[in-house]
């Protein structure tokens, strides 16, 4: 399968990569779209960036794969799937700091959401892949990660009416949304 390979010093290139296949409990999805992230454009300008990878994490794709033990999913459906999860059980995630969780910072979707197939892990798909509802377009639904950052953001900062508030996570228009469901007044 084809893939755009981060391979150092910011250069990108094209390349065949092995294409991944579902074990038990894993989803294989062809995709149909991928967000470009921070944390990619990041990696793009930092020399220590573990290399070669497939960046990518903001997943749209339909399912052709899955697993044994799979339940809820089937070939067909388009879906969104999270590239990590945490355990839910450690003294990190115990204090609503999960993204500091070992398990959280070893799931990962395999390579990445910038190849034509990726593979969903187990534990990706029981907590963290969503049927994506027919009125969403691909392009929506690839925002689906980025906007729970965003609103985990506003529930951790406890924004409660009456505060300011100047989210800076999201395009205008769900920016304003979000502060407003949140009860905080715009900065004028």
């Amino acid at each position: 399968m084809r893939a755009v390979v981060l391979h150092g010093g910011g250069h990108l290139a094209a390349a065949d990569v092995p294409r991944p296949a579902a074990g038990p409990g894993e989803l294989l999805l062809r995709l149909r779209g991928c967000g470009l992230c921070g944390s990619d454009i990041a990696k793009l300008a930092d020399p220590g960036a573990r290399v070669p990878a497939v960046l990518g994490h903001e997943v749209v794709g339909d399912v052709v794969e899955a697993g044994d033990g799979v339940r809820g999913f089937g070939v067909g459906d388009r879906v969104v799937a999270a590239h990590h999860v945490p355990c839910g059980a450690c003294h990190y995630c115990w204090r609503g700091s999960e993204s500091m969780c070992r398990a959280f910072k070893e799931s990962n979707l395999d390579p990445g959401g910038f190849a034509e197939f990726v593979r969903v892990p187990a534990g990706n798909v029981r907590a963290a892949t969503f049927r994506v509802p027919d009125h969403l377009t691909d392009e929506e639904a690839s925002f689906v990660e980025p906007l729970a950052c965003c609103l985990r953001a506003v529930e951790r900062a406890r924004v409660q009416p009456g505060d300011t508030a100047l989210p800076r996570c999201l395009p205008t228009r769900r920016r304003s949304r979000a502060r407003r469901q949140a009860g905080a007044a715009p900065i004028t």
